[in-house]
């Protein structure tokens, strides 16, 4: 009985971080940049979780970069426009 519960608590342990960073990849998948992993602990499954944070955070600065060069852009294309 005492093995099995130990089985079932290391189960857990491993499992809802992993179904948790499944979860975070599916929402980044759909285009969605905000969502972040918990990471409580520093086994392999936590490090994963926290370098999907990491790549989400770099990821969304990226994009934001990109969005705001394309509105400067843009707002440099229409003062040339109106100017001829």
């Amino acid at each position: 009985m005492l093995a099995f519960t130990v089985v079932q608590v290391i189960s857990r342990s491993i499992s809802k971080p992993l179904n948790e960073t499944v979860a975070v990849l599916s929402a980044m998948a759909e285009g969605r940049l905000d969502k972040r992993v918990t990471v409580a602990s520093r086994d392999e499954v936590g490090r994963m979780g926290a370098a999907l944070n990491s790549a989400l955070d770099r990821l969304a600065e990226t994009v934001s970069t990109v969005v705001d060069s394309a509105t400067q852009l843009s707002n440099a294309s229409s003062q040339i426009s109106c100017r001829t």
